[in-house]
């Protein structure tokens, strides 16, 4: 794609879908933190690994990630268009853009809300401002260079009022992932989807991954594939092969998505 062509591509067409992959997780920055991908693995597995979309969150706000910033002049660019953004990246600055009001699902949730641990049915709200503070607080106390599992620590960001159970964050790492924090918005999607047939669609995948390929990556090339006027875009540093089926309706651009969006927005 050449430079500053962008603009063009998104204003000659009728809807937009914008796809937000693991390359916005910036995985590849944080793990340059002395300590960060041992103790990251570490906190997967383990029992407070709802806690990793803050860790990510907090670190990248130390190396001042440029995520956010790129998508906020990508949405600027999309003001007067009809579009969707689905992401698979846990990244809260994609939640702070000025997106049009409803058009991003998150599916596998973030920072955002907090649930019942114990996965209670209404049992979602929104973080507070003061919770956001201890969470915050809580993660600058843990030492990156020793074993997670070594260093116990609780935080309260309150109780479940059904069964009194802790809350924590609601996003896939859950234990007892309450998938309702996203569904009203994926039923929005899904419905958008629904009136993009024979409208010149652009899909704009940005660093999806294979990590669920299922929610970005392959629904988008089958998009592609059966529209006739949709032309997928693919930025992606590493995975970025396009199926041969595509032929011409698919163009595979070799590049980190967020390095490659703060030169093309």
């Amino acid at each position: 794609m050449p430079d500053n062509s962008l603009r063009e591509i998104i204003a000659a067409a009728d809807m937009v879908l914008i796809g937000v992959g693991e390359e916005f997780d910036a995985l590849r920055s944080l793990n340059r933190i002395k300590g960060y991908s041992d103790f990251r693995s570490g906190l997967k597995n383990s029992d407070i690994s709802w806690l990793l979309p803050k860790f990510d969150d907090v670190y990248r706000n130390k190396l001042q990630s440029r995520s956010g910033e790129v998508l906020s002049r990508l949405a600027e660019l999309l003001q007067n268009k009809n579009y969707f953004v689905i992401s698979t990246s846990m990244n809260t600055d994609i939640y702070r853009v000025s997106w049009k009001d409803k058009r991003l699902v998150m599916p596998l949730g973030g920072c955002v809300m907090k649930q019942c641990g114990n996965g209670c049915a209404g049992s979602l709200d929104s973080l507070t401002d003061s919770d956001n503070e201890l969470l915050n607080e809580f993660v600058e106390g843990f030492d990156l260079t020793e074993n997670v599992n070594n260093q116990k620590k609780t935080v309260d960001i309150g109780k479940c009022p059904m069964c009194g159970a802790g809350n924590i964050l609601n996003n896939i790492y859950a234990l007892h992932y309450d998938e309702n924090g996203y569904l009203e918005q994926w039923r929005a999607y899904t419905k958008w989807l629904q009136g993009t047939l024979n409208r010149r669609l652009i899909l704009l995948e940005l660093g999806a991954g294979f990590n669920h390929p299922e929610i970005i990556r392959f629904p988008f090339e089958k998009i592609a594939l059966y529209n006739n006027k949709a032309v997928l875009y693919r930025v992606n540093e590493k995975l970025y092969q396009l199926p041969v089926e595509l032929g011409e309706k698919g163009n595979s651009i070799a590049e980190n998505s967020i390095d490659w969006l703060d030169i093309m927005c």
